[in-house]
């Protein structure tokens, strides 16, 4: 408690309170009047820093973290330096992979909302394009923001119009208006970001439904979160990706198998014992096994196959990747 600074508690709880009022109350009542929701986070920051501007020096100081001097300008265009490559490799490749996970990911849970389909190639085109060009002046490794992304999709953004006014507004802030947000509060950027997050903390917390859905899908989610969350964002993905690895050879190696009946007058074939109208077709056995056949289930699939006595009538096999 003695670390606690009350200032900034209080600032953060106030700004979150706004916001939650403005996206659980105002923007359901102007939905119908407004196709653009209310920009309280606009109004927050601008008023905050209002505030802290004027209350500067007074008794009235907010004493709070602000972002301070900000440089403005950018750099020069340059050329690359090649006699550090051997040292950051390594990392290169492991800022990619996450980068680009990080962006798909986000991607495709936007495009689940909005009802539209992702180009992963379209995408991977568009991340190299940017760190090349991005390269040349000096910036950091960049990727999909996560809470831009997301307050861009409740905002309603729904086409590449809003980067081009994004990028626009950032050139002004870098170029002339920087100064104007040097006495932003911390916390209110903070609270924006939260709240901007709220519906993946929702996802988060009915992660169980998955359990219901798929146990596998369900493991894989919590050794991923876990070992990202205990351990750091690259061994995560690489324990998130090993581990489902791991689930496809083990669910290989126990695939489920059935017997095929045809549904009477149709040529559709299912499994009997699943589908009460299937009928085994005289002299013929289908036997369908869920798995594409190796050497780890070589072994399985032949004692499955004589259960079902294939061995002493003409049997075709199905499998479940088409095969």
């Amino acid at each position: 408690m003695n670390t606690i600074s009350y200032q900034t508690a209080i600032c953060s709880f106030i700004c979150c309170a706004f916001l939650l009022f403005s996206k659980m109350i105002v923007d359901p009542i102007l939905k119908p009047w407004m196709k653009i929701k209310f920009p309280m986070e606009l109004l927050v920051v601008i008023f905050s820093i209002v505030l802290s501007y004027l209350g500067s020096g007074t008794p009235f100081d907010l004493n709070v973290a602000i972002v301070g001097e900000i440089e403005a300008g950018m750099k020069a265009p340059t050329m690359h330096d090649f006699s550090y490559t051997d040292a950051v490799i390594c990392s290169a490749f492991s800022i990619a992979i996450v980068s680009f996970v990080i962006h798909i990911a986000l991607a495709k849970l936007v495009a689940k909302g909005l009802n539209y389909q992702v180009n992963a190639n379209q995408e991977w085109l568009a991340l190299g394009s940017m760190h090349t060009i991005a390269s040349f002046f000096g910036c950091f490794a960049g990727g999909s923001s996560l809470s831009r992304t997301i307050t861009s999709a409740n905002l309603g953004t729904k086409s590449q119009l809003s980067t081009v006014v994004v990028v626009s507004v950032l050139l002004i802030v870098v170029f002339g208006a920087a100064p104007l947000f040097t006495h932003l509060p911390k916390p209110v950027l903070s609270c924006i970001v939260v709240i901007a997050m709220k519906d993946l903390y929702v996802q988060l917390y009915f992660s169980h439904r998955l359990f219901h859905q798929s146990i596998i899908d369900f493991f894989i989610f919590a050794v991923t979160f876990s070992a990202t969350v205990l351990i750091n964002v690259n061994l995560g993905l690489a324990i998130g990706i090993v581990f489902a690895l791991l689930t496809v050879v083990l669910r290989s190696q126990w695939a489920e198998s059935v017997c095929m009946g045809r549904i009477p007058g149709t040529s559709d074939f299912k499994g009997i014992g699943h589908y009460r109208a299937a009928m085994e077709v005289p002299g013929i056995k289908v036997f369908r096994f869920d798995a594409p056949l190796y050497f780890a289930n070589a072994e399985l699939f032949l004692t499955r196959m004589h259960r079902v006595n294939c061995a002493s009538t003409l049997c075709a096999v199905t499998k479940a990747d088409g095969g």
